[in-house]
């Protein structure tokens, strides 16, 4: 009798596929190496997640439900995430060993995160001719594409006749474009406002 000790085998990596809400505009899926035992997606994603173990399999399930291995990987079906869930990966090599536990994955459906923007050289009170030009730079950051960044005005006395009122595009992004930078410039001339005091504001937009 020839007796051969083993090791179990165990999941080397895991990783997720994941597709993107349509409403982010992407349509390229994007491949995450998964590194512990919780990972987080934007909710609303499809994912699919592929594990490899350490040697040829035969059989593997993910949550009870049977997943035929290719050699030493199995996958799930691609899975819609709307809440927080669990996803619980089991395997067994040809020599009938298997595990020494399931793996348990923890899924975490995050919101989409609002674009963040940061504005140099706009002062808190700045007075200025009307033919005088206010110059700033602007730097956009959002993780799945900057739609359009922009400033608006309104004018704060109401016992004007004309009040100002209006927004002014000042770039635009795509889904790719997750950082942008540009000069943004406000000229009251331009926008054709008569002399009055104004708030201003400059906002950033995501998809």
């Amino acid at each position: 009798v020839s007796i051969e000790p083993k090791l179990r085998p165990e999941l080397n990596s895991i990783k997720a596929d994941v597709q993107l809400p349509s409403y982010l505009g992407r349509t390229d899926t994007i491949t995450r190496d998964i590194r512990g035992a919780s990972f987080s997606v934007v909710k609303g994603s499809e994912t699919t997640f592929l594990a490899r173990a350490s040697r040829e399999l035969a059989t593997a399930s993910i949550n009870g439900k049977t997943a035929q291995p290719i050699v030493a990987s199995f996958s799930t079906e691609p899975l819609l995430i709307k809440q927080n869930e669990q996803v619980e990966f089991q395997w067994k090599d040809n020599d009938g060993l298997t595990g020494s536990k399931p793996f348990k994955l923890s899924i975490e459906a995050t919101e989409d995160g609002s674009p963040t923007l940061i504005c140099d050289n706009l002062p808190r009170r700045k007075v200025i001719l009307d033919s005088e030009v206010l110059s700033f730079t602007i730097r956009a950051r959002d993780d799945f594409g900057v739609k359009r960044v922009g400033i608006e005005w309104q004018g704060l006395d109401e016992s004007l006749p004309d009040i100002a009122s209006g927004e002014s595009i000042l770039g635009a992004g795509n889904q790719a474009a997750e950082f942008l930078e540009l000069a943004g410039v406000f000229s009251p001339a331009t926008h054709e406002i008569k002399p009055q005091p104004l708030a201003v504001r400059v906002f950033v937009e995501d998809y």
